[in-house]
């Protein structure tokens, strides 16, 4: 540290010095201010030497550059509301970054002083205030205005900032957005190319934005917005790229731009309440399109699977949409992740997406598909997910899914496929050798899988949920199973396995769901430690053989449904035979009656003269105790 300071004073027509990241002792700051007349940038980033955040009167040591143009303290561990202590000698300053630390309270009112600043950055704190109040509103000549992630209160017209004419972006994502009656005479003087609104409660579309024709990215998602879907912003804005609506009450006809826009590459309008078919625009440079959780209708147009070939993200999840999935043909070659679950399709998954060689995941659940799993899904040897449970599919699990060497979940419960598990479920790949390890969940249940666990399934360390349960599996428990460490899930209920449970697995720390209930286990339950110390009786139910090894506790985990039903037939039974052996063999009948009918006199005679002798010893005691008294 000492030689940098060394070399620091060397430099004596020092203007830009970054300390991005970096780790450095307050000292430096005082070399630093030796350059003040010169220097025109700092970059002052992360943390001092000792790893505390900056001393507070650091903006003191280096208040001498008088000249500074550009000053960053981003993440920089900056505490309070320290910046009103120096950061007024800064008039010259054109950008200010001061995002993600930990200032708090108002922006000091010296701001208003930065007649030159263009740029602010202040997200990422807990600072408050209101737009309409100084010093924000007095910033004439700002052109990026950031202030996400505080308890700003802005309202969503933007009033106090129309005659912010140089205003190019305003981003106030997570803070309290509020309602404000626009005034129609009033335009902004500002062409915005970026603007975020996202949290509170804007009721209507803001008016402002059909005054805006530079937009870019528009993000205006979680704040209640209602009415139509302003179909006119696209129309408006013909550099339009990002257009994010979320969370939002918008409704009516959503219309795609009439004319070409090849620079929108993302639109999101997700969870609104439009109930039309899809739009179907040109959108040959559009990447992600993501219509779900609305009411859509209808089937998936064509000219959207042959016209956006750069569509990389397709999610229309939790609409109404019926019919097949694609045609027989489609152009979306770069597809990444084809999101449909939560609709109403029919027939076979198209093989036309085998022709999506980037395919990475594939969400079909909760649909009406039918036929079987598709074979070339083991081709797609990039995907990391296939999910596809609730559908009416069936027959075997397809060896080619042993080449899915990236999988992470594969999900194709509540089917009907049978057969064996592939025994390729393991780290290492029967066919190529290469890894699966990065499968972190595999659901297979409620169908009708048969044959044994495949033993190097429990070698799939990064595995976080297993449920193989509702199913036919027999043969033993793995004591492999210990190896999945980061198993949170494991259910192998409702199957045929029988052994014992290995003791092993109290070594499943992370470990919070766990059953074996109803199966043909024996022996005794794992040791009540660890996580398993968490887990009840339901663990284990349904397994007559199995017993508690909890110290204190009834040792039988015995179902009483079951021991009462098989205490019923086995009464049945007896009664059953001995009528049919009387049936079969008379002599033994009137035997059997008249040995009963004789043992039946023995004992009401015995009854009668012990009841005699009882009342006579009563009625001499009740007179010995009268004469006592």
């Amino acid at each position: 540290c000492c030689s940098f300071l060394i070399e620091l004073h060397n430099l004596t027509n020092l203007e830009n010095l970054t300390l991005d990241n970096s780790f450095f002792h307050v000292s430096l700051l005082q070399s630093i201010a030796v350059f003040g007349p010169w220097m025109v940038q700092c970059f002052i980033g992360f943390r001092a030497m000792d790893g505390t955040a900056l001393d507070k009167n650091f903006l003191q040591v280096i208040k001498s550059m008088t000249s500074l143009k550009l000053l960053s303290l981003s993440n920089s561990r900056l505490n309070g509301t320290i910046l009103d202590q120096g950061l007024c000698e800064f008039v010259h300053l054109q950008e200010l970054h001061v995002d993600h630390n930990n200032l708090y309270g108002v922006p000091p009112w010296c701001l208003g002083n930065m007649t030159s600043l263009q740029v602010l950055n202040i997200s990422s704190n807990q600072l408050t205030g209101n737009i309409s109040s100084p010093p924000l509103k007095h910033l004439k000549s700002i052109q990026e205005l950031k202030l996400s992630n505080n308890y700003f209160q802005i309202p969503i017209s933007l009033g106090p900032l129309y005659n912010h004419s140089n205003l190019k972006i305003f981003d106030s994502e997570n803070n309290q957005i509020y309602a404000q009656t626009e005034s129609h005479s009033l335009t902004p003087k500002f062409q915005l190319n970026s603007i975020i609104l996202s949290h509170g409660s804007g009721v209507t579309f803001p008016k402002f934005l059909y005054h805006q024709h530079d937009l870019k990215h528009v993000n205006l998602s979680h704040i209640n917005l209602r009415g139509e879907f302003p179909n006119w912003l696209s129309e408006n804005n013909t550099k339009l790229q990002t257009l994010v609506q979320v969370n939002n009450y918008l409704s009516g006809i959503f219309q795609m731009p009439k004319h070409a826009r090849r620079h929108l590459t993302y639109l999101d309008v997700s969870d609104n309440f439009f109930q039309v078919h899809i739009p179907v625009g040109n959108m040959k440079s559009l990447s992600v399109l993501d219509l779900s959780k609305n009411r859509l209708i209808g089937k998936i147009p064509e000219r959207l699977a042959m016209g956006c070939f750069s569509l990389r993200y397709l999610v229309l999840s939790n609409n109404k949409m019926k019919g097949h999935i694609f045609s027989k043909k489609i152009n979306l070659t770069n597809l990444w992740r084809l999101q449909l679950d939560g609709n109403h399709f029919i027939g076979e998954i198209p093989e036309s997406l085998s022709n999506c060689n980037l395919f990475g995941g594939l969400y079909l659940s909760d649909n009406h598909l039918s036929g079987k799993i598709p074979r070339w899904l083991g081709n797609l040897s990039v995907s990391e997910d296939v999910i596809m449970p609730n559908n009416h599919l069936e027959g075997p699990i397809p060896m080619e899914f042993c080449q899915l060497n990236f999988l992470q979940i594969l999900d194709i419960s509540k089917k009907n496929i049978f057969g064996s598990l592939p025994s390729c479920f393991n780290p290492f790949s029967i066919k190529q050798g290469k890894p699966l390890n990065s499968m972190s969940g595999l659901d297979l249940s409620c169908n009708k899988l048969t044959g044994e666990i495949p033993l190097r399934i429990g070698n799939l360390t990064r595995i976080h949920t297993l449920n193989v349960s509702h199913n036919k599996l027999t043969g033993l428990i793995l004591s492999t199973f210990s190896n999945l460490k980061q198993t949170e899930s494991l259910d192998l209920s409702y199957n045929k396995l029988t052994g014992k449970i290995p003791p092993q697995l109290v070594e499943l720390n992370a470990l919070a769901v766990f059953s074996v209930a109803h199966n043909k286990l024996s022996g005794k339950t794992p040791d009540w430690v660890a996580q398993f110390a968490t887990f009840n009786g339901s663990s284990y139910d349904g397994n007559p053989f199995l017993s508690s090894s909890c110290n204190g506790e009834d040792d039988s985990l015995i179902d009483m449904n079951n021991f009462y039903i098989i205490f019923a037939v086995s009464y049945v039974i007896v009664i059953l035979g001995i009528d049919g052996v009387l049936y079969v063999n008379p002599y033994s009948g009137r035997r059997w009656f008249y040995f009963v009918e004789s043992w039946m006199t023995t004992c009401y005679h015995f009854a009668l003269n012990n009841l005699a002798t009882l009342i006579v010893i009563i009625r001499s005691h009740g007179v010995n105790q009268r004469q006592l008294m």
